[in-house]
């Protein structure tokens, strides 16, 4: 029997368990591989990646290490090594590996989308900016891209240049609660209560659990001179129940 074929086929049960999010059996799978192969690095990487979205940061740190000493010019490890540090707090060490992921595959968006979050993070805002621009200029049609982009221009306070990020987010992404909260956020900052109030209820129908529009929507109605107690209070329900 060629081991090697059967690592390959193994991996490859174990990742289509793995896409189907049936993390148990896909776990099982790469365990497997690494009981027989204990450094074959596509099985720890994976294996990490596995635990990491079952809330396991520390194991998933572990094991991406592991991947990394055996083969550290697989940029994907890196850029996921950088999400796993990201989440447990340490972004300064993130944005290191997400630059490392990105010296080896300049253009991988993922990991340039990652380091300009990260640099948000940091309140390093110039240089998410030039990151979000890097991945636009790869890909102009990047709604996570630009997206970020309008949080950094509304940090800076150059509402138009953020509104235009939006609306085009908007436009390529309408599925997206985030984006309507943000213009929802847009509308208030240039005064317009009632268009604000229309892109908060868009958020919503989005995705009713979005408790950061629910939040925005009520502060909103403070502004808004039809705003009446029973109003107030009908919301402030709805909200509850949304968040249930």
């Amino acid at each position: 029997m060629n081991v090697t074929l059967t690592v390959e086929a193994a991996l490859a049960s174990a990742l289509d368990l793995h896409r189907a999010n049936r993390l148990g059996e896909a776990e099982a799978l790469y365990k497997q591989v690494l009981a027989r192969m204990p450094r074959q690095p596509d099985a720890l990487h994976l294996l990490g990646m596995a635990v990491f979205q079952r809330g396991q940061h520390q194991e998933a740190e572990e094991l991406l290490r592991r991947a990394i000493a055996e083969r550290g010019d697989v940029a994907e490890y890196h850029d996921h090594m950088g999400l796993i540090l990201s989440a447990l707090g340490h972004p300064e060490d993130a944005i290191q590996s997400f630059r490392r992921a990105l010296s080896l595959e300049p253009r991988r968006i993922a990991a340039l989308n990652a380091l300009g979050r990260a640099e948000i993070g940091l309140r390093h805002i110039d240089a998410a900016i030039a990151t979000f621009n890097r991945v636009l200029e790869i890909d102009p049609d990047n709604a996570n891209a630009l997206v970020n982009l309008g949080v950094c221009h509304y940090e800076q306070e150059r509402l138009g240049d953020a509104r235009r990020c939006f609306e085009r987010a908007a436009e390529l992404a309408p599925g997206n609660a985030a984006v309507w909260n943000n213009l929802g956020a847009i509308e208030m900052e240039q005064g317009d209560p009632d268009a604000s109030v229309t892109a908060y209820e868009r958020a919503l129908s989005c995705d009713p659990q979005f408790t950061q529009a629910y939040c925005n929507r009520l502060m909103n109605e403070l502004y808004r001179p039809s705003v009446t107690p029973e109003g107030l209070l009908q919301l402030a329900r709805r909200s509850a129940q949304g968040r249930r």
